[in-house]
């Protein structure tokens, strides 16, 4: 599944409580979300806050920052059908052949490499500057990627058996994985019985001189995300999340 990085602040602007009901409201720029335990006090606030305030109501969610909604028998399921074709569609690559692996094994890119370089217009608008033929090359394969994972997307379950409440975290980290700074990368994912939601994939900020050091830094960064479940655990009410465990790969 390719889920496409977007760089954006949801703020958690208020969570309500009420005895065992809870109401959570999130805002981005002039959008925002609520949701509950109770649609009649979603239905009150949602009438409250028109009163004050000029806003259309959208109804059922179905589309926010690029991500889409759907509500199925089985759960919410949450794509970016949408947003990956506008970006094949961009850069003519709807009719590429699709590939099963983001890049290819081992794959090592360097800035100042020997290889031919090339135009680097159409290459800026997806990373970044200085392109030779493997980045280009590897930034064509990630979205013959995408083209093959349009249809799949994140299914949250309405209920899930046998899960006894418990957080996963998975984290590992390609130690000097970046040849030109010789930095890490840092990898981890949060999964609630069995959906994801939370995770991460980014270039580390000092150079580990070991890769004991560098799984140490993304067992820290994992670390530091696991007590946040927790904590909206305990805010609203989700008496089956007991316990959250950290693995490192």
């Amino acid at each position: 599944m390719a889920w496409i990085t977007m760089r954006f602040s949801l703020q958690l602007q208020d969570l309500k409580l009420l005895g065992s009901l809870w109401q959570l409201l999130a805002t981005e720029t002039d959008d925002l979300l609520v949701t509950g335990s109770s649609k009649e006090d979603i239905r009150v606030f949602k009438g409250r806050i028109m009163e004050e305030f000029e806003m259309s109501d959208l109804g059922e969610l179905s589309y926010f920052l690029g991500i889409e909604f759907v509500s199925t028998s089985k759960g919410i399921f949450m794509h970016q059908k949408k947003y990956a074709e506008d970006i094949l569609k961009r850069f003519n690559m709807m009719e590429c052949n699709s590939v099963i692996t983001p890049t290819e094994t081992g794959i090592k890119l360097q800035i100042d490499g020997d290889e031919k370089e090339v135009d680097p217009t159409l290459y800026k608008q997806i990373f970044m500057e200085k392109p030779k033929t493997p980045h280009f090359l590897a930034a064509k394969r990630i979205l013959r990627y995408v083209k093959g994972t349009l249809d799949l997307g994140i299914l949250y379950p309405y209920s899930q058996k046998n899960i006894e409440g418990e957080v996963f975290g998975y984290s590992d980290s390609d130690w000097c994985g970046d040849k030109d700074d010789r930095k890490s990368t840092t990898g981890y994912v949060f999964k609630f019985g069995t959906s994801p939601i939370s995770w991460c994939s980014k270039k580390q900020s000092v150079v580990a001189l070991s890769t004991c050091e560098a799984e140490y830094i993304v067992a820290a960064m994992a670390a530091c995300q696991a007590p946040m479940a927790r904590s909206f655990n305990g805010r609203t009410k989700l008496e089956k999340l007991q316990s959250y465990k950290v693995v490192d790969g």
